[in-house]
């Protein structure tokens, strides 16, 4: 039988659509279903064409916890046209206003977020690759205009991608060169209905403002193919975008800091062009607090640049509800939360071996005879090793314990004593970190500062003397 004229209009919609899409065979994709018009016109135009493409489908609808019946009413309506689709439906409530406030974001975040969380979990548990989203053509205009009105970078007025992943998930955009009305016109050839959304309408959402308000002024006053215009600026802004973005992984190989995953090295940093600098900067942050990468903006970024030409050896400056930290060479990030509780003394085998899990150190303590001259290392990068003399510390026992205000070491090669804060600043180690280091004790005063020279009243003098070789081994995450 010859198709209707209605279905040969959806089919060819169908085709136009997903003409360049290269999915494989395979694919297992899940589509998100408002009961709005894109979305629905996303999935029927996908069941037009899934089965000669050998796709699977399934479909994911998230109630707000918003507008009462209306929004039972938009779950009831994706149920039965899954029903009809012959597709398993995935439905989940959340109240999406009580999280908003409590978590102090946006409504609109918080959904976002909320819906991004809900379709992971489908993915991961039913096992679908991806998850397709019916964004259009006017969404895309509408976001490069908001972004601009916010005050965006190059990533951010690129816009909506057709495709990519976040956190993971494996989002898809084939609607994004269709217009909300060659959708609507497509449904209403075929038949199919669709769900209005009331809030739409309010204006007291931003989006809603631009879509109601500031577009039709723009295309009346100025630009009547304004949207062509804001789309077109996207178009070019993502293939920029993605030449910078080649270069990101260069920049974080060239910056880190060896042996330490949340630290940046200040001065290849400060050497990088801006626009890889800022990017570089911003990448690192939203990957130490990804909760707060969506609203991590360029002010933000800006007061991490103003760290890289401090000249203070140790400076800190807030991002979201953390802190980077400079500490004279590199950049760290801090959380807000209370350091991880220490003890305040520990008392070593000798010999033996004393595993401090507290401190999150292996001590081992052997005699031997002779030494060896152990290089300055920080602490924190590595096994750290001191020679002392079995006859100047005769029987007393040995300890670690925290750094306390007016410690103090007598340095080889000097009289007198420094203090350990003294030492620290030498040392560059950062304030907040000086109390979880674990400094060698005897009879009651400091001994030996991990990295650094140990007291000259128990340092090994002669190559053939008895000495106690002290190594202080970092425990690997779980021992």
């Amino acid at each position: 039988m010859k198709p209707s004229r209605k279905n040969q209009a959806m089919a060819h919609l169908a085709r136009a659509v997903f003409a360049a899409v290269d999915w494989p065979s395979s694919t297992r994709l899940l589509v998100g279903v408002s009961g709005g018009s894109d979305s629905v016109a996303l999935l029927h135009l996908l069941v037009v064409v899934a089965p000669r493409r050998g796709w699977t489908l399934g479909v994911a609808h998230l109630h707000h916890g918003l507008r009462g019946a209306a929004a039972d009413e938009d779950a009831a309506f994706v149920r039965r046209l899954s029903c009809q689709c012959g597709l398993r439906c995935h439905v989940q409530r959340v109240d999406v206003p009580a999280l908003a406030q409590a978590q102090r974001l946006s409504f609109e975040m918080a959904a976002r977020t909320t819906r991004q969380r809900f379709f992971r979990e489908c993915v991961g548990r039913y096992g679908y690759d991806g998850v397709a989203l019916g964004h259009t053509r006017d969404d895309q205009a509408e976001t490069v205009l908001l972004r601009l009105l916010r005050g965006s970078g190059l990533t951010g007025l690129a816009a909506i991608r057709p495709a990519g992943v976040q956190d993971g998930l494996r989002i898809v955009r084939p609607l994004l060169g269709v217009t909300k009305e060659q959708l609507r016109q497509a449904l209403q050839q075929q038949g199919h209905p669709w769900r209005e959304d009331a809030t739409n309408q309010d204006t007291a959402y931003g989006r809603n403002r631009v879509r109601h308000e500031l577009l039709p002024f723009l295309r009346d006053r100025f630009n009547p193919r304004i949207e062509d215009a804001l789309v077109r600026t996207a178009d070019l802004l993502q293939a920029d975008d993605a030449v910078l973005h080649t270069l990101l992984a260069t920049d974080w190989a060239a910056c880190r800091v060896p042996d330490h995953a949340a630290a940046l090295a200040v001065v290849p940093v400060a050497a990088l062009p801006l626009a890889r600098r800022r990017r570089l900067l911003w990448h690192w942050c939203a990957a130490r607090a990804p909760a707060a990468a969506a609203t991590l903006d360029y002010a933000a970024i800006e007061r991490v640049e103003q760290l890289l030409a401090s000249r203070r050896g140790q400076a800190r400056v807030p991002v979201g509800a953390d802190w980077v930290v400079r500490t004279y060479d590199r950049l760290e990030w801090h959380g807000a939360g209370p350091a991880t509780p220490t003890p305040s003394r520990l008392k070593l085998k000798r010999p033996g071996v004393t595993v401090a899990a507290e401190w999150g150190v292996q001590a081992t303590l052997k005699k031997i005879r002779g030494f060896k001259r152990t290089p300055r290392r920080r602490w924190g990068e590595g096994s750290v090793e001191t020679y002392l003399a079995v006859a100047a510390l005769g029987r007393a026992h040995l300890y670690l314990r925290r750094w306390q205000p007016g410690d103090r070491l007598q340095p080889p090669g000097m009289r007198g004593s420094r203090k350990l804060q003294d030492i620290f600043t030498d040392l560059k180690i950062p304030r907040e970190q000086r109390s979880r280091i674990p400094l060698l004790e005897c009879r009651g005063r400091v001994i030996w500062v991990p990295g650094y020279a140990p007291d000259r009243t128990v340092t090994a003098q002669q190559a053939d003397d008895l000495a106690w070789h002290i190594t202080l081994r970092p425990l690997r995450q779980g021992s």
